[in-house]
């Protein structure tokens, strides 16, 4: 599932080609198992216009002061893009917003893993869906508090989006490569100096992935994204990469300088 840089990155998106227009239609077409708003919720949304374009974790929030909210949640493979009608319209759109005049903004789900709401507000939605504090706005003290606790494995903890919004499989096995610890270690097993780092180094790797275009593609060699393969030298230390399950999800790190491995 795309995580909060990728989610950034469309809201970037939105913000550059579809801000200040008015809605004149809303379409959804083959959402298959996806949540979409209901006929009811779509026409709230026609004769208003979308004046901001907000991201919390993973979610990308379209709407106004005053609401309401298209929330999207872009799923494996979503992406969210503004064209003008003579360009034609992308595959698998599953949400078309038509604004008056030529521009339009798809929401494209090949693989109709993700989904999309309608929303009072950005508060609302994340009270509704117990999101914990945004991975690039919360505090050090608070990340400690959220995080430390737990006993479960540190990189399934950093996953929870109760306790963290915005980080999944990808950012928590970089942020754990790059402090040195084992995604196994139990997040109570480590101390506040420990935490601290993995706060810190959490969020300066979202932001670099935030900052660079067509990131992860172009982020430095020496990131652990370019070398998620089992038996892969580990570009650090010239230990191999290993692949495990934790938590049910598959995580990628080096046994030679992740400490707890």
């Amino acid at each position: 599932m795309p995580e909060l840089p990728a989610a950034e990155a469309n809201r970037r998106r939105v913000e550059a080609g579809a801000l200040h227009r008015t809605i004149a239609a809303i379409s959804v077409d083959d959402p298959g198992p996806m949540t979409m708003p209901t006929p009811a919720e779509q026409k709230r949304l026609i004769g208003t216009q979308f004046t901001q374009a907000r991201r919390y974790g993973k979610y990308v929030f379209l709407g106004s002061a005053t609401g309401p909210w298209l929330v999207i949640s872009l799923g494996m493979t979503g992406i969210i893009q503004t064209y003008d009608e003579t360009e034609g319209a992308p595959k698998h759109a599953k949400l078309t917003v038509t604004f008056e005049g030529d521009r339009r903004l798809a929401y494209i789900c090949p693989r109709k893993f993700g989904d999309a709401y309608v929303a009072e507000s950005v508060e609302a939605f994340v009270a509704e869906h117990k999101l914990g504090p945004d991975a690039l706005e919360i505090g050090k003290a608070e990340f400690a508090e959220r995080v430390g606790p737990s006993k479960s494995a540190i990189k399934t903890v950093l996953m929870d989006q109760s306790r963290l919004a915005g980080i999944g499989n990808l950012w928590s096995d970089e942020t754990l490569y790059r402090v040195g610890l084992s995604p196994e270690i139990p997040a109570n097993a480590l101390g506040d100096n420990r935490l601290g780092d993995i706060h810190a180094a959490a969020q300066e790797i979202l932001q670099a992935a935030v900052d660079t275009p067509d990131a992860p593609k172009s982020l430095p060699d020496d990131w652990l994204v370019h070398h998620r393969k089992p038996g892969a030298p580990c570009p650090r230390c010239g230990g191999t990469i290993k692949k495990k399950s934790i938590g049910g999800r598959s995580a990628y790190f080096c046994p030679d300088h992740q400490e707890g491995a």
